[in-house]
């Protein structure tokens, strides 16, 4: 047993195997992966957050794109998108009326549902709403995305009526994206017999968007690798053998039994022996768990995102790392202690002078906007407050989650949360994020 905490850097770049040479489900700091969190949207105040995705290999690769409201983590709107070898999709997430969200594309390539089940726009483009879920959800214009490779393929593009010829770009478009979706109300079994495994191809990147005002600043994505490897490596493994299923169905990412391993720092843990028997969410929670939050902030122009991307997964039976099960898990409580830039400290602990008490508060939802002395610069619905002292303009502050429970596996107990997120920070003329950085916890 060892007990020591570590930089989140360091342990996303730890890429040591366990026995037999199996991959372990990782944050990597390439960029490049299968499954994507795009930790933050936003059409609060005509806000638009875009975001661009790539299929970084010659392989044709099915994804499916969630959107998922920010309060309680129900989707709002998902879509498979098929992306042909070096393809590019992109879209906008745009306000709606006066508390929605609509997903629109100038994309041509092929999704599912396909374009003829959008709405086409007076611009060309495409859009579809997205769903206001009421009850324990927020209003849909804001949340955050997940991106999950589902499969990929090494069939020919010249293969005639293969998924990957009928994706295929020629001359600008795909041949025939009606013919794929129809497969996939029709004829699944060809679909998904045509794919192997996921793998570690796709890139993604985010912005958001201030028009108003003339502001746009990039979000910080977190990008995480070989999160599904059934055959102990990640590779192409038999045609059929993917995560690949029907547009509409929700929560792949926290699909039993979809992973394989996660790190205990340096060495990867096998999941026979630690986090995903029985419960696929638990080693993307511990590939994300952080003991500390740890960024800049300035009072008057900054706002920070903390995002947990697999709270809603902890819903019944054992619940840690979170402290009951949802939708009562929606309080984490967090113990602020900052730094002011002339190095002068203020906690809720023991103090540097000049003293000031810090109470511990809460984080009430799946994604929060953090804010200091009630400057809510996003405007968003989903705020707790930080009070900062006054004599305090700016720093860095550290967060700590103290009433979480310990996430153990045979072999390792790892403390805190899973978290991701970033600062947001506006000027006058500009704006900028940042992302986090973090400790790490493993004994």
């Amino acid at each position: 047993m060892k007990n020591f905490k570590k930089s989140h850097l360091a342990a996303a770049l730890a890429l040591g195997l366990a026995a037999g040479g199996v991959q372990a489900a990782n944050v990597t700091a390439e960029g490049i992966g299968e499954l994507v969190y795009i930790p933050y949207y936003s059409t609060i105040g005509n806000q638009e957050t875009n975001f661009r995705l790539v299929n970084t290999s010659d392989k044709t690769v099915t994804l499916k794109v969630m959107f998922r409201e920010g309060k309680s983590s129900l989707e709002v709107r998902d879509f498979n998108v098929t992306m042909s070898p070096y393809d590019v999709w992109s879209g906008s997430i745009q306000a709606s009326g006066a508390t929605g969200a609509k997903i629109t594309t100038s994309d041509t390539t092929c999704t599912s549902p396909d374009k003829n089940q959008w709405v086409r726009n007076n611009n060309g483009s495409y859009s579809v709403d997205f769903v206001d879920r009421g009850g324990i959800a927020s209003k849909p214009n804001e949340g955050y995305v997940v991106v999950r490779v589902l499969g990929v393929s090494d069939i020919s593009t010249n293969t005639v009526n293969s998924v990957p010829y009928l994706a295929k770009h020629v001359n600008g478009a795909p041949r025939d994206c009606g013919a794929i979706d129809w497969g996939y109300a029709n004829a699944f079994d060809s679909i998904q017999g045509q794919f192997r495994e996921p793998m570690n191809v796709l890139a993604a990147s985010a912005s958001l968007v201030d028009a108003a005002n003339g502001l746009a600043t990039s979000i910080p994505v977190t990008v995480l690798a070989n999160v599904n490897n059934p055959l102990g490596t990640d590779g192409l493994g038999n045609y059929g053998n993917n995560i690949i299923n029907v547009p509409n169905q929700e929560s792949l990412e926290t699909t039993a039994d979809d992973f394989a391993v996660v790190f205990e720092g340096d060495t990867a843990i096998a999941s026979s022996d630690s986090f995903a028997t029985g419960s696929g969410h638990e080693d993307i929670t511990a590939a994300l768990m952080q003991d500390t939050v740890i960024n800049s902030f300035d009072v008057t122009n900054s706002s920070w995102v903390i995002t947990f991307p697999t709270k809603r997964a902890h819903g019944t039976g054992a619940v840690a790392p979170f402290s009951a099960p949802y939708p009562v898990s929606g309080l984490v409580e967090i113990s602020p202690s900052y730094v002011d830039d002339e190095e002068i400290a203020f906690s809720a602990g023991t103090q540097f002078s000049p003293a000031q008490s810090i109470p511990t508060i809460n984080l009430p939802n799946e994604v929060n906007v953090l804010t200091f002395n009630g400057n809510n610069l996003l405007g968003s619905g989903l705020t707790t407050n930080l009070s900062i002292d006054n004599r305090v303009s700016k720093g860095w502050l550290e967060l700590d989650f103290t009433n979480s429970n310990p996430l153990s596996g045979a072999t390792v107990t790892l403390d805190g949360l899973p978290a991701i997120g970033f600062n947001y920070t506006e000027g006058s003329e500009s704006s900028i994020s940042t992302a986090h950085s973090y400790t790490k916890s493993v004994r």
